[in-house]
């Protein structure tokens, strides 16, 4: 037991350094993102969050922190749309059309974006009525789950 106790204190003492270390003050450095109940792009939309807003952070798991929103509750945002510099707004300045809001990430992350669709319709002889009639398509939360779940792909927190 003797051995234990140093080993145990260690531990407690490494888990409030790393709790440390992920909390704090953050940024939002997208146009707009979501604050969800769950660390996941399919979780409950709790709040929107606008670009410079700060949030404290509580812990990060994976990519995605745990974030004390108005009011006291918490939810998660992922990482991508936060920074920890300080942001500041000034009137007149246009900040935040240098900033991409979530959607425009998922697609840059894609290597697609507004422009390049334009630049394809414009230059390309293509029928992209498929395509707009998918772009209408609307998929909840809870039917996404349903599906990962039917096929064996539950437990991807934090990746979805």
């Amino acid at each position: 037991m003797k051995k234990l106790l140093p080993c145990i204190m260690l531990l407690i003492v490494l888990s409030g350094v790393t709790a440390a270390a992920q909390s704090g003050k953050m940024s939002i450095i997208v146009k707009e993102t979501q604050a969800r109940e769950k660390p996941s792009y399919l979780g409950k939309i709790l709040a929107v969050l606008t670009y410079g807003e700060m949030v404290d952070t509580v812990s990060l798991e994976k990519d995605w922190y745990r974030v004390r929103l108005s009011g006291g509750r918490e939810g998660w945002v992922h990482s991508s749309a936060l920074t920890k510099k300080k942001i500041v707004l000034k009137a007149g300045k246009t900040d935040t059309e240098k900033y991409a809001d979530s959607d425009d990430v998922v697609l840059a992350g894609k290597g697609f974006n507004e422009q390049v669709e334009k630049q394809y319709r414009k230059e390309k002889d293509l029928d992209f009525s498929e395509v707009d009639r998918m772009e209408k398509i609307v998929v909840t939360p809870g039917q996404m789950e349903e599906f990962l779940g039917a096929g064996g792909l539950e437990g991807v927190e934090g990746g979805v």
